[in-house]
C-alpha cells in the first residue's frame, strides 16, 4: 500500500514521455531547444527553404529579373562622332580625360541633339572639313555640350572650341559675352567663325584655322 502511494505522488523525471495524466510541462523560459522544443530561427545566410524566404541580394550583386542594372554613368563620352577613321586609315585621337573633365548638364542633350539634325548650312559646310579627322587628324564634337552651353564644335585634344556665328547673335551679344567667360574659364580657347565666311569663302576659313595658333603644333615650329 506505501509502495502505490509513493509511486502516485512522486514527480516523472523531465524528459519522460507523456502519458494520460502526466503532461510534460512546458520547458523554462530560455531552456536551449531539444526534441519537442522548437529550434532557433535559420542562422543568417542559411540557403532558403519552405518558410525560410531568401534575404533580397546583396548590394552590387549582378542584375536578375526584378533587380535593374545600374545606368550608365553621368558623363560617359557619346559614341556619335567618334566613331569612323579618316579617309587615310588613321583613326583620330580623343582626349578623353580632357573630355570627361568638363561640366556636363544632361538635361541639354535633347536639345543637342535637335541641333545637330537642324541642318544650318553652315554648320554643315563646317563640319564637313572637320569630321573623321580631316583636319590635322583632330577628333571633334558636333553641338558639345559644356556645362549649361552648347557649342558648334569642340576639339578636346587642343582644347579648342569653334563658333560660327550668323546674324542670331547680333542681339545676343551679352549672353555670348557670359558664355565666352565661362568656356575661358575652363581653359578653353574659343574661335568665332562668320557665318557669310563660311558660305562663300570656305577654303580662306580652312586656311585661317590650320594657322590658329590653337591649331598649330608647337613642337613642328
Amino acid at each position: 500500500m506505501a509502495q502505490r502511494d509513493l509511486k502516485a505522488t512522486t514527480p516523472p523525471l523531465r524528459g519522460t514521455p507523456p502519458t494520460e495524466g502526466n503532461l510534460a510541462a512546458p520547458p523554462p523560459r530560455g531552456t536551449p531547444p531539444t526534441e519537442g522544443n522548437l529550434a532557433a530561427p535559420p542562422l543568417r545566410g542559411t540557403p532558403p527553404t519552405e518558410g525560410n524566404l531568401a534575404a533580397s541580394p546583396l548590394r552590387g550583386t549582378p542584375p536578375t529579373e526584378g533587380n535593374l542594372a545600374a545606368s550608365p554613368l553621368r558623363g560617359t563620352p557619346p559614341q556619335e562622332g567618334n566613331k569612323s577613321p579618316r579617309t587615310d586609315g588613321v583613326v583620330p585621337t580623343r582626349a578623353t580625360k580632357r573630355y570627361m573633365a568638363l561640366p556636363f548638364n544632361p538635361q541639354l542633350k535633347d536639345r543637342a541633339k535637335a541641333l545637330r539634325h537642324a541642318g544650318n548650312l553652315s554648320e554643315v559646310l563646317l563640319w564637313n572639313q572637320l569630321k573623321k579627322g580631316q583636319f590635322k587628324g583632330f577628333d571633334f564634337d558636333r553641338q558639345k555640350i559644356i556645362g549649361n552651353y552648347i557649342v558648334d564644335f569642340y576639339c578636346a585634344e587642343m582644347n579648342a572650341v569653334i563658333e560660327v556665328d550668323g546674324s542670331s547673335h547680333d542681339d545676343k551679344v551679352e549672353y555670348d559675352n557670359q558664355r565666352d567667360a565661362f568656356l575661358m574659364g575652363l581653359r578653353l580657347c574659343i574661335i568665332h567663325i562668320l557665318d557669310v565666311d563660311v558660305k562663300k569663302n570656305l577654303a580662306g576659313v580652312m586656311d585661317f584655322l590650320s594657322r590658329h595658333p590653337a591649331f598649330v603644333d608647337e613642337a613642328s615650329t
